[in-house]
């Protein structure tokens, strides 16, 4: 199924009919967020030897990444990670590849991308306000500052013991 675009976008490719970093649509997009959104593996495989930009961003500075890591795709998002992806790249809303797993909660990504060591920040107070307890202590595993003081002088260590939050 895939060799038939797979052609196409060779020979679209190499007629110059198209960049394979073209803007595709309204939304900024490019050839690389269409297939990493349509969860193509070997075209987004394809799309990346091609030197697609695996970190270009759409009107909302999202990357594929974020993208995959919304979709839920955890094959996906371990593709583009494993292409070198940025995962401390941050979209219009201010997230990260590490907050838009963390908001999920979607475990399985959430490793993965702390696999790349991302900025943790205070992610670990959203997790513990989430009360998401797997999250935290995944953070906790990879090091997050517990003494880290949100914008009202509170660590998350502190919103734990204070039982500010229920687990």
């Amino acid at each position: 199924m895939y060799d038939g675009y797979h052609s196409l976008l060779l020979f679209l490719l190499q007629k110059q009919c198209i960049h394979v970093n073209e803007v595709i649509n309204e939304e900024q997009q490019t050839l690389l967020h269409h297939y990493v959104m349509r969860r193509h593996p070997a075209i987004v495989q394809f799309l990346l030897h091609q030197g697609a930009n695996i970190n270009q961003t759409d009107i909302n500075k999202r990357s594929p990444l974020h993208w995959t890591i919304l979709d839920k795709n955890l094959a996906m998002t371990q593709l583009l990670i494993a292409a070198q992806a940025d995962v401390n790249a941050i979209d219009a809303n201010g997230d990260n590849a590490l907050s838009l797993a963390l908001e999920i909660q979607h475990i399985p990504i959430l490793e993965v991308v702390l696999s790349k060591k991302p900025k943790i920040g205070q992610l670990f107070h959203r997790a513990v306000q989430m009360e998401a307890i797997a999250a935290v202590a995944l953070l906790l595993q990879h090091n997050a500052e517990v003494n880290l003081q949100d914008n009202k002088g509170k660590t998350g260590i502190f919103m734990l013991s204070k039982q500010e939050v229920r687990f």
